[in-house]
């Protein structure tokens, strides 16, 4: 074992039988977490801290299996004790310390440079106790359910409604590296659909730390995972207006219900109409910062009516219609959020065996409908056989097309509308025919290539 004397403070060169130093720096104590009966050093970089055996080793195996190498004649001395150099920063060792010999007061652990240190470092050192404490509180800001997330929501949002979770909360991208690192996927849920909120080119510019300079990119794994996050909360959020808001019957207790006047009779349907138009333009989303949020567009549709947002309705109007809109929202709100938590982390496996079978069946009814098109177009052109057909032989193609503005039919089939082609009225008559081929294939290949497609929430 080598000799006490033979010290970093010391600048005695080291006899031929023992490490020798080369461009050597003296580190400096530790100021703060350093003790006189201390009977080890751990160096860090440039500090040192003068600390227990006892205590590192009861709770971490990973250091204890460590200090096997201190017996070894290589052993590097610093003040008479045996020096366990380990490669983090001054900083997340100080941190790590506090931690373990109870010193770090519970506000001095809520910054996340400190808490992404502690999960580091308990995570690579096996102290499950600190890894746990800390995941947990994690948690608060990246939860796993709905509930929380609206309470995470709030506590980030200011008297004015307006939202502002910066510098409060890390960036999803850093959740989502430390997530990745330690080994914690209970956070990539949340950290995924917080970034499935910023527009595709900041997406693709990562993260750049303002105080290191340092941009964080996501894999393109992760990158994909977003984008295909996006196309799922677009699409629920597109069946909740469909479902709840468009062509929504009138509800039982309506005041307005049996009102003869046929303006009064409407209020209830041009408020949701009022409703459906403001949240597909996203107005409160860009006023409140809260642009690209399907949740809180989902929750903002009851808030807007019991706000006043809406002029065609009163509050009171609502104490008893807004009860099935509640009910409603809240259950679309539950369902976007587990489909979403589902959808962070997809496999091969997790795909329903209907909603294959739905897609296998879209895409036939979509080929179905071009091999029409095109025998109709190979019908209406001049064969062998006819070469200059007379004027009453000529045919048309003609597409039909569901029509939601009309209303639903007795039998509860939907209204129709055509496409004709060509029309003598409209020298453009080829351009709607054009756009909804062009529909077609974009639907095709989304569907057949697993490609996310949509037109809202970019």
């Amino acid at each position: 074992m080598s000799s006490p004397d033979t010290e970093f403070s010391s600048n005695a060169h080291a006899s031929q039988n023992r490490f020798p130093l080369t461009e050597f720096e003296v580190p400096s104590r530790h100021p703060d977490l350093s003790f006189p009966d201390g009977n080890v050093v751990v160096l860090t970089g440039h500090q040192y801290f003068v600390v227990h055996q006892g205590l590192l080793f009861r709770h971490s195996s990973v250091l204890k299996e460590m200090s096997d190498d201190l017996s070894s004649i290589d052993t590097q001395y610093l003040e008479g004790r045996p020096v366990l150099q380990l490669p983090q920063t001054p900083d997340d060792m100080y941190y790590f310390l506090r931690v373990l010999y109870g010193l770090a007061s519970y506000n001095d652990t809520l910054h996340f440079p400190v808490t992404s240190a502690l999960l580091r470092l308990s995570t690579l050192y096996k102290v499950e106790s600190i890894r746990a404490d800390v995941l947990q509180r994690l948690l608060l800001s990246w939860p796993l359910t709905l509930s929380q997330w609206e309470a995470r929501e709030k506590s980030v949002t200011n008297v004015d409604g307006v939202y502002a979770p910066r510098p409060v909360l890390p960036h999803p991208i850093v959740i989502i590296e430390l997530a990745r690192e330690v080994d914690a996927p209970e956070l990539l849920p949340a950290a995924f659909y917080d970034l499935s909120r910023y527009l595709p080119s900041q997406l693709a510019a990562g993260y750049t730390d303002p105080h290191t300079a340092v941009t964080i990119y996501l894999s393109a794994a992760d990158l994909f995972k977003v984008f295909r996050g996006k196309e799922q909360a677009a699409r629920c959020f597109s069946t909740f207006i469909v479902k709840e808001l468009e062509g929504r019957s009138v509800s039982e207790f309506c005041l307005n219900r049996h009102e003869i006047h046929p303006s009064r009779k409407r209020r209830c349907q041009i408020a949701f109409e009022a409703v459906t138009y403001s949240l597909i333009q996203d107005i409160n989303g860009l006023v409140l910062n809260r642009n690209s949020d399907p949740l809180f567009a989902v929750a903002d549709s009851l808030h807007m009516q019991t706000r006043g947002d809406v002029p065609a309705m009163h509050v009171q109007d609502f104490e008893v219609l807004d009860v099935d809109m509640w009910e409603d929202s809240r259950e679309a709100s539950q369902d976007e959020g587990a489909e979403l938590h589902e959808g962070s982390e997809p496999s091969e496996d997790s795909e329903p065996e209907e909603e294959e079978a739905s897609r296998e069946n879209t895409i036939k009814l979509l080929e179905d409908m071009v091999v029409d098109f095109l025998e109709q177009l190979s019908d209406a052109l001049p064969s062998a056989d006819n070469p200059k057909p007379k004027k009453a032989d000529n045919k048309k193609v003609i597409m039909q097309l569901a029509d939601r503005r009309k209303p639903v039919k007795a039998d509860g089939s939907m209204g129709t509308r055509n496409i004709i082609f060509p029309q003598k009225a409209r020298p453009d008559s080829a351009r709607p025919l054009a756009q909804l081929l062009r529909v077609v294939d974009l639907m095709h290949e989304a569907l057949t290539d697993d490609m996310p497609t949509t037109k809202r929430f970019n």
